[in-house]
């Protein structure tokens, strides 16, 4: 809304600008146009083109990246299951059989949030860790404690590291009933499913 003060300081203006002779009118409205281009420019367009131009060179990079993830995550869900199940944990508890087998990988960082599911299944949550050291893991899981990869959610975190949103477990011979499984789909919380991106 308009105050007096901005009327009058219009109305000051104004006056100003048409008591000037029609060559200087025509040169300060040349004047404003250039000023009004420039900070177009300066303000939206400038920026707008430099963010396109980095998120045009970047998107290679990550589509790369997601197809690298991808096929290693598929990697893991054909890793072959061991016969007997659980038998690397020498009588302990799923939990602490996980806990050990990663404190004994080595993955650094934060140590893994290990919690039971239903079915006889473990979620395992990890942070930021180096995604090799992760699929090794994940790999003598299956071969030294006998638990297959049933949904795996990882987020990159950088420099060859992902977080471990959900890693969940099963017992060898346990069914994958309940976790819906098609081309290009992921089991998600709750029974849903998410596109791989």
């Amino acid at each position: 809304m308009m105050r007096l003060g901005d009327a009058r300081w219009w109305q000051i203006t104004t006056h100003w600008f048409y008591a000037r002779t029609p060559s200087e009118q025509r040169v300060l409205g040349v004047g404003a146009l250039v000023v009004v281009l420039l900070l177009f420019w300066q303000l939206v367009w400038d920026p707008v083109t430099s963010t396109h131009e980095q998120m045009r060179l970047a998107l290679p990079v990550a589509r790369e990246q997601a197809a690298q993830f991808t096929a290693q995550a598929l990697g893991i869900e054909r890793l072959p299951a061991p016969a007997a199940t659980g038998r690397g944990s020498g009588g302990r508890s799923p939990q602490a059989a996980i806990e050990a087998s990663a404190a004994r990988a080595a993955l650094g960082g934060d140590p893994p949030r290990v919690e039971a599911a239903p079915g006889g299944r473990v979620l395992v949550r990890v942070g930021p860790v180096s995604f090799k050291g992760l699929m090794g893991w994940v790999a003598r899981l299956a071969s030294d404690e006998g638990y297959r990869v049933d949904a795996l959610n990882i987020i990159g975190a950088g420099e060859g590291r992902v977080k471990v949103e959900r890693l969940l477990l099963a017992p060898a011979g346990t069914s994958r009933a309940g976790i819906e499984r098609s081309a290009g789909t992921r089991a998600a919380p709750g029974g849903a499913s998410e596109g791989v991106r």
